[in-house]
């Protein structure tokens, strides 16, 4: 187990580098040169004798504790193996930060299609309800369309909390950008007002 570690632990000697093997305590012999803990306590960097009886060991933890790309770049131009790793860190650097992008606007078109089959169902059950009186078929056309329009008032609602732009909503959402602008200018107007208010004050628009 190699274990480079951020802190020291209660108890550990505040050494930069410990080796713990297991041993018989009767005749003090070695299990194995094959098992073993070896530790790095990067808070204990900074020791001029440490740096000089293990000089490899100690660059690989500066490297380690290194918290921007210039201080590696410096400590990595005359080590062919850092420089390997510090391609090897740049790539999964832009890797992970590619996943998180995908995943966000995964996310956000989950969070429209919920939005839609939500407003869908509400306006669904509107739609037939209404449809009794006034005819199924277009009871039920209505209430889908009441239903969508719900649904992207209580998702606007949510980028408003997150304090998100007009644009920036529209385009999460793919809707057109000025239904979305009429949501935030009457909730700029009556801050109070929650979903069915707000759906109520654009019917009248």
């Amino acid at each position: 187990h190699i274990g480079i570690l951020d802190f020291t632990p209660n108890g550990f000697p505040r050494e930069f580098y410990s080796e713990y093997v297991f041993y018989c305590k009767k005749t003090d012999h070695v299990y194995s040169d094959k098992i073993g803990m070896y530790m790095l306590q990067l808070k204990q960097l900074g020791n001029p004798k440490d740096e000089k009886e293990m000089p490899e060991l100690y660059h690989w933890a500066q490297l380690f504790q290194a918290t921007t790309w210039e201080e590696i770049k410096m400590l990595a131009d005359n080590n062919e193996d850092m420089r390997e790793c510090v391609v090897t860190i740049k790539k999964l650097t832009a890797d992970e930060k590619t996943r998180q992008q995908l995943e966000a606007r995964e996310k956000q078109q989950r969070d429209m299609m919920s939005a839609k089959e939500f407003g869908y169902q509400i306006g669904l059950e509107q739609g037939l309800e209404e449809g009794r009186a006034r005819g199924i078929e277009q009871g039920i056309e209505q209430g889908i369309e009441q239903g969508i329009e719900q649904g992207i008032i209580s998702q606007t609602l949510k980028k408003i909390a997150k304090s998100l732009t007009v644009e920036e909503t529209a385009d999460m959402l793919e809707t057109d950008i000025g239904i979305i602008k009429q949501i935030y200018d009457i909730k700029a107007s009556h801050p109070e007002y929650g979903e069915k208010e707000i759906f109520e004050a654009l019917q009248h628009r």
